[in-house]
């Protein structure tokens, strides 16, 4: 049986894009949801628009994750941005970041979709929820990072952890998936301290390239321990490299963790032409990861992640639309009130390019199992049992669907399996505060070339759980100190625990 699939958008989203501020994206959300609708796709989702079916985050909802100081900023930009401008130092991570007017404005709402999706997920009302306006994976709790102003994934993933009515001690398990061109740095820091999230990034990593952290030997501390598992490639990825890394981690980690619920950040970053990813995957690569991510039957959130190249990321995002719908799509693009834009390219493909891969078979080899290992170290945990979604039936006038695609995958992902857990169930999700980073320049400099990264050692019996991990490498490589909530190290720290989760879920 088909899954349902919603889609959250707000139609007034473009009007947050900004030239000065280099704020592509709004414009490029406006082009995707156009040519979803030239497809004819919005008759295959459950279309869910603001303000009549969700309503943009809200100040207490935002600040569930980011402190009250930087959202009063952000919430000042608007009327009072030039007695604020002064102010602006203290809340940005690095100096890409630039705040428009409507900053605020644009955070609520891609931000509000994307808590509307979680909460539907949440809630069993669908299987598939997509918000492209989301994907923001950068922010920190007390500052922007890069166009990222608030992290509307780390704020959907506390959503979907909490536990239900029916099962006030449920402690959920989220499996998040980054699939693009930049490491997701902000989503990272914020569960790395926590078993209750995995944190899986596919990303490329190189000397100069944003934002400088995600290396191979990042795995998480604490309880998190080995729930971090980081991906970096190099210049020029194809999708045979996609395919050999990628998809036998992801489908070990899924039989492991055995996650609730799978949240993915679909970047078109990492597609060919994108004028900052450097990589080389095309439409079909980036689609094989999402029919992976269905064939494990789980409760799926996707979001939009980034993209510099306008018409390649709106056919992606469409394209993937297309790929959770299980439809087919032609290539000729239907005549629609942008076509002007694709008059270079009317067609729904994206063209490889001439790019030097440096992703050498060992490396890839070497990284792929530096990551099972990982997984390996983690305790098994027991499936869980869904509840079962009823399939969205299609608007009475709707025209025949288009044909169905399979949602199998090479290479394979399989479902988890219920074994018992060897290990303690865990207890609470923590929220850590940035953290001196640093990782060895091998790794690094191993990353760029494409040399095969150090081997990681076993894990030795006394231990538990092998070599501790070193301390994760910072935003552009750089020795990074950030003053959380007044505190340093664990001092800053702000822990979430059981009960803390069930108050919010009772607001």
């Amino acid at each position: 049986m088909a899954r349902s699939v919603s889609l959250f958008h707000d139609e007034r989203i473009s009007v947050h894009a900004s030239i000065e501020g280099s704020l592509l994206k709004p414009h490029i959300l406006k082009l995707t949801y156009e040519l979803i609708k030239a497809y004819g796709l919005l008759n295959h989702v459950s279309l869910r628009l603001t303000p009549t079916q969700w309503q943009p985050a809200s100040v207490a909802e935002v600040t569930r994750f980011h402190t009250d100081a930087y959202v009063h900023f952000l919430e000042q930009l608007e009327s009072n941005a030039a007695e604020v401008r002064d102010e602006a130092g203290n809340y940005v991570l690095n100096p890409s970041v630039v705040f428009t007017e409507t900053a605020w404005l644009y955070s609520q709402a891609y931000t509000g979709g994307s808590l509307a999706a979680a909460r539907m997920l949440r809630s069993s009302e669908t299987d598939i929820a997509i918000c492209w306006m989301g994907g923001q994976t950068h922010a920190r709790r007390d500052c922007a990072s890069g166009f990222s102003f608030v992290n509307d994934v780390v704020l959907a993933i506390l959503a979907l952890l909490q536990p239900s009515v029916e099962e006030p001690n449920e402690e959920r398990r989220v499996l998040f998936l980054n699939l693009d061109a930049w490491h997701c740095s902000g989503v990272e820091e914020a569960f790395y301290t926590t078993d209750r999230v995995l944190c899986l990034s596919l990303h490329h990593r190189a000397d100069g390239v944003y934002p400088g952290s995600g290396g191979s030997a990042d795995c998480g501390e604490e309880r998190g321990k080995h729930h971090t598992i980081n991906l970096p490639v190099s210049d020029g990825l194809t999708d045979e490299n996609l395919d050999a890394l990628l998809l036998p981690v992801l489908a070990a980690a899924a039989e492991r963790f055995c996650p609730h619920v799978i949240v993915c950040c679909a970047g078109a970053g990492l597609i060919a032409g994108d004028r900052l990813g450097c990589l080389n995957v095309s439409l079909d690569g980036h689609s094989r990861v999402l029919k992976a991510l269905m064939s494990l039957e789980l409760p799926l959130l996707v979001l939009g992640g980034c993209g510099f190249t306008q018409l390649n990321a709106a056919k992606v995002w469409c394209h993937a639309t297309a790929t959770l719908c299980g439809v087919e799509l032609p290539m000729a693009l239907p005549e629609h009130s942008y076509m002007d834009y694709y008059l270079h390219e009317p067609t729904l493909s994206v063209p490889t390019c001439t790019l030097d891969n440096r992703n050498s078979a060992l490396a890839l080899e070497a990284l792929k199992e530096t990551a099972l290992y990982s997984v390996e170290q983690m305790p098994q945990r027991v499936k869980p049992q869904l509840k079962p979604v009823r399939a969205a039936a299609p608007p009475a006038d709707a025209p025949p669907p288009l044909a169905r695609t399979s949602t199998s995958v090479i290479g394979g992902a399989s479902a988890c399996i219920g074994l018992a857990a060897t290990g303690a169930p865990p207890t609470d999700v923590e929220m850590r505060s940035a953290r001196t980073r640093c990782e060895s320049t091998a790794d690094a400099s191993a990353a760029a070339s494409g040399m095969e990264p150090a081997a990681v050692p076993p894990a030795s019996a006394d231990e538990g759980g092998g070599a501790p991990a070193p301390v994760p490498a910072g935003e552009n490589g750089a020795v990074v100190g950030m003053d959380v909530d007044g505190g340093e190290g664990d001092a800053g720290r702000e822990r979430i625990d059981d009960d803390m989760v069930a108050e919010e879920h009772r607001r």
